[in-house]
């Protein structure tokens, strides 16, 4: 199963789910892509949120 999850959370809260991802034996592989402004834009005008000010990522 795949999952795609889009976040915006402290800079610190990558390396502390990293570590609980690697204790988790459900878990196989992950890998976090930090999203840049624009492609924070083109998920939210993909999504139809055509109204909503794109915010910045923060990883």
């Amino acid at each position: 199963m795949y999952l795609v999850l889009e976040y915006t959370a402290p800079s610190d809260f990558n390396d502390k789910l990293k570590i609980q991802l690697n204790r988790d034996e459900n878990v196989l592989r992950y890998m976090f892509t930090k999203l840049d402004k624009h492609a924070v834009a083109y998920n939210t005008r993909k999504k139809g949120n055509y109204d909503a000010e794109p915010k910045t990522a923060e990883a």
